[in-house]
This record gives structure tokens, C-alpha cells and sequence, in this order.
């Protein structure tokens, strides 16, 4: 009686620490679910100036500054090979301001971009303002590079600009 006794409490014991294990694995999925259910596609995090933002396709409804950090037309992904993705989000004040402090960043600052589940660190290689145009004044990087935009919010006429390479 004492064996049967002692058989059903090891098998409990088992049966527990099973579903202990499946109930972890399911935790670390959960970021992953979270992502899609919003349909974001990737996540900008700088840790320097505290920016962890959502990134959507860009024909999404929701890939626009005045929403979220948006990523630009002419943009191509940071899976391809000398990919350039170029982001933009307003500066100044209110909740969508998520650029505000971009003009905190120094040369060999990181930021980190995942994108699709990869992640993707680039080092600032440059910063520099311009006139604003609507267009943007760039020199193609070899490899992979990330450039961020914003409007300066002391010279209104002027946008910032900041050239990023994937670090190695």
C-alpha cells in the first residue's frame, strides 16, 4: 500500500514540475505575441535618450509620425544586404514626440532596431542639420544603415539628421 502510495505522489511530483516547464516556455513566447497582435514589425530602442518604440510596414495605417515613429518610403530593410532604413518622429513636445531628444546623441552612440524578430545594432556615425526640403541629403554607407530624422525644435526650418551604420 505504502509503494502505490508513494508511486502516485513521485508521478504527481512529475506531472508538476511538466507543467511548471510548459507554463515557462509559454512565458518567454508572450513579447513575440504581443509584437504581431499590434502588427509591428520590429521595435527602435536608444537607450541613452529612454526611446523603445513600435515599428510598422510601411503601408500600414499606423506607420505615421503622427502616431508612432515612422518608417519613410524609400526605405529598405534591414534584412537586405546595404539596406538603408530611415525613420522619422516629431521633436518638441506631446505624447508623439518621440524624437525630442534626439539631438542628445553623440558619435558612437548605439541603437538598437529589432526588425522581424532579428535584431540589428548600428553605432552613429554622424549628425548634421539642413535646411528642410522634403528631401533628405545622404551619402550611401556600405553595408547596412539606419538614418534618423527630426524637425530641430529651436530652428524650425531645419531638420536633424543622424547617419547610423550597422556596428560589426
Amino acid at each position: 500500500m505504502k509503494k502505490i502510495f508513494y508511486f502516485f505522489i513521485v508521478i504527481s511530483i512529475f506531472f508538476t514540475l511538466l507543467s511548471i516547464m510548459k507554463i515557462s516556455t509559454m512565458l518567454e513566447e508572450i513579447p513575440t505575441i504581443i509584437i504581431n497582435k499590434d502588427d509591428s514589425i520590429g521595435t527602435i530602442i536608444i537607450h541613452k535618450i529612454n526611446i523603445k518604440e513600435p515599428l510598422y510596414a510601411i503601408n500600414s495605417s499606423k506607420n505615421t509620425i503622427d502616431q508612432h515613429v515612422s518608417i519613410l518610403k524609400e526605405s529598405t530593410s534591414p534584412k537586405e544586404e546595404n539596406s538603408t532604413l530611415i525613420l522619422a518622429a516629431h521633436s518638441g513636445t506631446g505624447g508623439v514626440a518621440f524624437f525630442k531628444d534626439l539631438k542628445e546623441l553623440q558619435i558612437k552612440d548605439e541603437i538598437d532596431i529589432i526588425y522581424e524578430n532579428k535584431k540589428y545594432t548600428y553605432t552613429v556615425k554622424e549628425i548634421w542639420k539642413e535646411k528642410k526640403t522634403g528631401y533628405i541629403h545622404i551619402n550611401k554607407e556600405i553595408g547596412k544603415q539606419l538614418i534618423l530624422t527630426t524637425c530641430d525644435p529651436i530652428e524650425k526650418e531645419y531638420q536633424i539628421i543622424v547617419n547610423c551604420i550597422e556596428k560589426e
